[in-house]
């Protein structure tokens, strides 16, 4: 049905491809103030997202692999569902506005591929498998991918390198095999001041 490539190694760095209490008592109305403030600033701290969504995605320079790949997987559902939407009607805009906003942009004084290295590999990955099945086959895997949720990303793999780190999901659309399994994988690099910014993203 699609066009798959071979999983990455884990370890590999590959940059091309074919990211929170009530207050009790009847203590003076100072103690309660101060009670209350301390309160909401541990809820607060709990609940800070260690993902920054805003803009490019990025990660601070430490962070828990597992609590990033839950932050991650809304934007892995996100990214599948764009897919299935591409994959119908082979139109690629709605990846380019998604890339251009969440992935850092190549200059002159960064090293980074930018957007457009991403762009390039999704619009070969669309085209080909539209190319390589037929319109009906296309029509009913693209409304079956597109109907991801959430809750039925797995978490596939995750690596942290030197300089880098790397988060891997997966969705098996309803009524298709495993062969027919949709991998996106986001790969982060680290900037100087130590947070991670998301760089390519990929899908096999």
């Amino acid at each position: 049905m699609k066009q798959r490539s071979k999983k990455f190694k884990k370890g590999i760095v590959m940059s091309m491809v074919l990211a929170c209490s009530l207050v009790f008592g009847t203590v003076g109305a100072s103690a309660a103030s101060s009670a209350t403030s301390t309160s909401k600033t541990v809820k607060t701290a709990s609940t800070t997202p260690v993902v920054s969504k805003k803009g490019v995605i990025t990660l601070p320079k430490k962070f828990k692999t597992k609590t990033v790949m839950t932050e991650l997987r809304p934007e892995a559902a996100k990214l599948i569902k764009i897919y299935g939407t591409s994959l119908g009607d082979g139109k690629t805009d709605n990846f380019k506005a998604y890339a251009q906003k969440h992935l850092v942009a190549k200059t002159s004084t960064n090293y980074m591929l930018g957007y457009g290295y991403s762009l390039d590999n999704y619009k070969y990955k669309v085209k080909g498998t539209r190319k390589a099945n037929s319109k009906a086959k296309i029509a009913s895997y693209s409304k079956a991918v597109k109907k991801v949720t959430t809750s039925q990303i797995k978490n596939e793999d995750s690596y942290v390198g030197t300089g880098f780190a790397t988060f891997e999901f997966s969705f098996q659309p309803k009524n298709y095999s495993p062969m027919n399994r949709i991998n996106v994988y986001l790969k982060f690099s680290q900037l100087q001041n130590g947070k991670y910014v998301l760089e390519t993203i990929s899908y096999f």
